[in-house]
């Protein structure tokens, strides 16, 4: 910044575009701190759904682990020939079929309501 003296009376002479730069300072000064806060935002945004995501993860994992453990069971059967063993099993605990086997006796409690 460069000040003009005036010759005659010495006098020191401020530039004119004081407000301005004023304006200006305050307005980069309020952008940078906006941008501040907009950034923490979205760091905590980010981090609450790595952490949704991460559950989501585990849960898929269990499930996973699940099905294979049942694929073992259901790959056992058949290579043993035992399917019609696990049709008879499926059709008797499985309340929509309700199959018994011959001369088994079944009990429903009919006290309930």
């Amino acid at each position: 910044m460069r000040r003009k003296v005036n010759q005659l009376s010495r006098k020191v002479v401020k530039p004119k575009n004081k407000k301005r730069r004023g304006l200006f300072s305050i307005m980069t000064t309020g952008a940078v701190i906006a941008m501040i806060i907009f950034c923490v935002a979205s760091i905590i945004s980010s981090k609450a759904t790595v952490l949704e995501k991460n559950k989501e993860l585990q849960s898929i994992k269990q499930q996973t682990e699940e099905l294979e453990a049942e694929n073992i069971e259901y790959q056992r059967i058949i290579d043993n020939d035992d399917i019609n063993t696990y049709m008879e099993k499926y059709a008797t605990e499985n309340p929509e079929f309700n199959y018994g086997i011959p001369r088994e006796r079944r009990f429903y409690d009919i006290s309930r309501n």
